[in-house]
């Protein structure tokens, strides 16, 4: 089971101000190096449940947000904290 939050413009900004470290990943549907990194990113997220919040943004979906945060290209992940 995935512990992965999906990000939207609704949550965003609740979920990476939560305490503690926050780590993002952009993606989109029709990107392949994004569909290869999303089993080992799901699983970091279970390995890592007790110390870190894990969560995607579609760029497709939720463009504003990775305008925001000048998401040029993708695959791309954000630490934040």
């Amino acid at each position: 089971m995935s512990t992965l939050i999906e990000l939207t413009e609704a949550n965003f900004d609740s979920v990476i101000n939560m305490k503690g470290i926050c780590v993002v990943r952009f993606w989109a549907p029709w990107c392949g190096p994004c569909r290869a990194v999303a089993p080992t990113f799901s699983q970091l997220s279970n390995d890592m449940k007790e110390n870190a919040t894990f969560g995607e943004v579609n760029i497709d979906d939720f463009q504003n947000i990775a305008v925001k945060y000048s998401i040029r290209s993708i695959p791309t992940t954000l630490v934040m904290y």
